[in-house]
């Protein structure tokens, strides 16, 4: 018994340097890592003998660092046979083989890390991978198995979005209500269910949910932004507005091309120009100036300030993104009308106009604004003969309520009656 405690006490004695000396070596091949040292740290291992576990792992990153991607796989392979146990080996494993475009093997390692260890990081790992790669059936397997070890609020949202690529966007909205019902912190899962809503045209859902959040949390910026979006979906601007202000404040600018649109739409309808002009321009960069929508506001912002030269140039911009003959090219050539018209140059502005008239005769403002144009060109007949197309369609239409018709009623009567009758008027105009 003496001699078996003497013998554990000499290998303890004789043990502790060798395990001082090889926790300095590591230290040592830590330090040439974190100083991106990594040829002398893969020297320093290979002459300090260091093959444990830890080692072989600063050893993969010092080979993966050099672009030895290969060599590196195969060190982790070393340590899964050590150590088969250990989950994050079998994720960085895969991340060199995601990025040599080894999506297969990739896959098989993280199958083979989640089989063996059960880990929910490696399984939502070899989930999240399954998903990208478009194999939403196999990442509901997996999704479907973590969840049974236990609710994961990242697993619940992928899992979610995978039911919507299988369309099957209801039971993504029954996955993501529980997991709210569960946690109603969780505005993650929350955003996710917003989109949801506002994808299937709930927009109220989407309005109430966001709200609710808000009571509790009236900072968070990416639910205002949601909560904006409700309501400019509701025509409810006022109240959008002053979301976007909340997160404006906040220093939090809009970068996505839908925030981006409805809040210099959220301006624009409180006529705040200068601001709206803002956010359609950088709404339309956001777009890759592919957008007509924002084009066309770019423009009106201009327009309604009177910069006629810088509307108009806007405006041709926004009319190079329409294809011929749609219900848009009626009203870009009436504004480009009144624009050139504006500036002096009348012909040209009845070049558009005529466009605008072509398109669709009902179009009151544009048959308006030929006669001003046909006037000052000295074309009486064809003055009054737009001016009581005006007056034929305003008459019974919603002039009594509407504004801008009334206006242009009063403004072709007021006309036709300092213009006078014309007894024959001039065709083909």
């Amino acid at each position: 018994m003496t001699k078996r405690i003497l013998r554990i006490i000499v290998i303890t004695f004789v043990s502790l340097p060798l395990m001082a000396q090889e926790r300095d070596d590591l230290g040592r091949m830590q330090t040439l890592i974190e100083r991106m040292a990594y040829q002398e740290a893969l020297d320093w291992a290979d002459s300090c003998r260091l093959l444990g576990e830890e080692a072989l792992c600063l050893k993969a990153k010092a080979q993966s660092e050099l672009g030895r991607l290969s060599e590196a796989i195969a060190t982790y392979r070393t340590i899964i046979n050590v150590a088969p146990l250990n989950p994050t080996v079998y994720r960085l494993e895969a991340e060199l083989h995601i990025s040599m475009q080894d999506y297969k093997a990739a896959t098989e390692a993280l199958r083979s890390g989640y089989e063996r260890t059960s880990d929910i990081s490696t399984g939502y790992s070899l989930a999240k991978l399954l998903v990208h790669l478009g194999q939403d059936s196999a990442a509901m397997a997996v999704t479907d198995q973590i969840l049974r070890q236990d609710s994961v609020a990242p697993v619940i949202r992928l899992r979610a979005k995978s039911l919507k690529t299988l369309h099957r966007p209801q039971k993504a909205i029954e996955l993501l209500e529980n997991q709210l019902r569960r946690d109603s912190t969780d505005f993650l899962s929350l955003i996710d269910l917003a989109s949801l809503y506002a994808q299937l045209g709930e927009i109220r859902l989407m309005e109430k949910a966001t709200a609710r959040y808000l009571k509790i949390d009236s900072l968070n910026t990416s639910l205002l932004l949601l909560h904006a979006e409700a309501m400019m979906l509701l025509q409810e601007a006022d109240s959008a507005l002053q979301d976007y202000e909340c997160v404006i404040r906040q220093g939090n600018m809009p970068t996505a091309f839908k925030d981006l649109f409805y809040c210099g739409l959220a301006f624009y309808k409180a006529e705040r120009w200068g601001q709206a002009e803002a956010f359609f321009s950088r709404a339309d960069a956001a777009a890759y100036e592919q957008n007509y929508m924002a084009k066309y506001y770019y423009a009106m912002c201009a327009f309604r300030q009177e910069q006629w030269a810088e509307a108009e140039k806007r405006m041709a911009n926004a009319l190079e993104l329409i294809q011929p003959k749609t219900d848009r090219l009626t009203e870009v050539h009436t504004i480009l009308g009144r624009c050139i018209a504006e500036q002096g140059r009348t012909e040209n502005a009845i070049s558009h106009l005529r466009y605008a008239v072509e398109y669709d005769r009902g179009n009151s403002e544009a048959c308006l604004l030929l006669g001003q144009c046909f006037e000052r060109m000295g074309n009486r007949s064809g003055a009054i003969h737009m001016y009581r197309l005006v007056v034929d369609k305003e008459r019974y239409s919603s002039a009594q309520t509407d504004a801008e018709a009334f206006r242009r009623l009063a403004e072709a009567r007021t006309r036709l009656s300092l213009i006078g009758p014309e007894e024959e008027e001039e065709e083909n105009l």
